[in-house]
């Protein structure tokens, strides 16, 4: 979810080396450890996960220099667009319990033409969204022509 955030957040992303492999460390003089370069150490389903959020931040404009637009908050989650005017990116994380909450689409200044899930699934408009627990959500859309 924190990975998330950071990729699709204006700015560079930056990340400490391990943090993609899931480096463990503690308190100082603990804090990072030496890499483990031993690639059978590394969480790589977070590698991969990593990989998947740099490949989309290059292809996706709206994540490199778009608007940012704030669609719903509460108490455990933020949903919010990135977009250009040509796409947008729908932004879910939620810290908390699983939770649905409506998602104002209309809020925003483009008429997407075909929304799909982070998978890449073509999906009706997300009016409405299941969040899972402490989780990150994105929903993709390109402009209508």
């Amino acid at each position: 979810m924190a990975l998330t955030l950071l990729f699709t957040s204006p700015g560079v992303p930056c990340l400490y080396y391990g943090d993609e492999i899931g480096m463990q460390g503690g308190a100082d003089p603990d804090c990072r450890r030496p890499f483990p370069w031993r690639r059978e150490d590394w969480n790589h389903a977070l590698l991969e996960h990593v990989q998947g959020l740099i490949e989309q931040r290059r292809q996706r404009a709206e994540w490199r220099h778009g608007a940012v637009q704030t669609l719903t908050v509460g108490a455990d989650h933020l949903v919010f667009a990135r977009y250009t005017g040509n796409a947008a990116t729908l932004v879910a994380l939620n810290r908390g319990p699983a939770v649905q909450i409506a998602l104002p689409l209309q809020q925003l200044p483009l008429a997407p033409r075909v929304w799909r899930d982070q998978n890449g699934c073509a999906v009706d408009p997300p009016l409405m969204a299941h969040l899972p627990a402490r989780a990150a959500r994105l929903w993709l859309a390109d402009a209508a022509a």
